[in-house]
């Protein structure tokens, strides 16, 4: 999944993927086919990373929680600052 911001592409999903194309071709330059949404906000794109469990891998408990507190979740801002 890619967010484009500001004429800015910032995957926030398939890092991985990604590094593996690139390792396997040899090139940054190969096409990886993904989702690109546009216009989302930073916070946004956390929330869409944080509850995206249906057809992924699950997430760690931390990974959801750090998620939640980039996406400014209140729930998780008060844990934090505990």
């Amino acid at each position: 999944k890619v967010s484009r911001r500001n004429g800015i592409n910032y995957v926030f999903n398939g890092q991985h993927t990604i590094e593996i194309v690139a390792l396997v071709s040899g090139s940054r330059e190969t096409p990886v086919w993904c989702m690109v949404y546009d216009d989302l906000g930073y916070e946004h794109e956390a929330d869409i990373f944080a509850n995206q469990m249906k057809y992924v891998k699950p997430l760690l408990p931390y990974e959801i929680f750090m998620a939640n507190i980039e996406a400014g979740n209140d729930k998780q801002l008060i844990i934090r600052d505990l």
